[in-house]
Parts: structure tokens; sequence; C-alpha cells
């Protein structure tokens, strides 16, 4: 919704409703891929609180990888972002209307 808002210029109230009409129309996928999205962010989460307790808190190693742990979320995170804006744009990519007497309805495709 925010994208709409931003790049399209429009109310909020409009793009309330795109929003609400694309859910109506891919609740399914949606909620699947908030699915997926809990899954890997949960399975990222208890990797590094795994790891974070195999090197010790206060251990060199401990230090450099609660260094590294935000650039693992922000991975992870990049990647599920690029992934939505993937799913959105298939599923708002509706077909493009065939004009009436076009030359594909007369048979002629040059």
């Amino acid at each position: 919704m925010q994208i709409t808002l931003t790049f399209h210029s429009e109310s909020l109230g409009k793009a309330l409703h795109d929003h609400l009409r694309f859910l109506s129309k891919h609740w399914w996928t949606f909620g699947w891929f908030l699915i997926v999205a809990g899954i890997h962010f949960y399975l990222v989460l208890v990797l590094l609180n795994l790891v974070q307790l195999g090197l010790g808190d206060g251990t060199a190693l401990g230090v450099a990888w609660s260094l590294i742990m935000p650039w693992i979320n922000a991975w992870v995170a990049a990647w599920l972002l690029a992934s939505w804006v993937c799913f959105y744009k298939h599923g708002d990519a509706a077909p493009a209307p065939s004009p009436e007497g076009g030359a594909l309805e007369q048979g002629v495709l040059f």
C-alpha cells in the first residue's frame, strides 16, 4: 500500500481500497507468503541464538558474531521484500485488453 501512495500519488482511501482488492483476489497465496516469511525469520532467529550460545557472550567470536548478525537479518529481510515485490507485481498484472477489431482477430500477425 505504501508503494501505491508513494509512486502513484493516490489518496489513502484509494490505496487502501486497491490493497484490499488485491488481498481479496490473492488471499491464499498471500497467506502462504506470510507463512513462508515467518518460517524464514524464525529459523534465522534460532540459528543466530544457537550460534551466540555456542560462542559465548563475552568472547571475541561472540562479539564478532553479534556484529555479523544484523547483516544476516538484513539480507533475509531484503530477500523477502524482493520476493514480496515480485509476488505483488505478478499478482497485480492483468492481461492486456485486446483492441476491438485488432490484428489478431482478423488473422493478421504483422
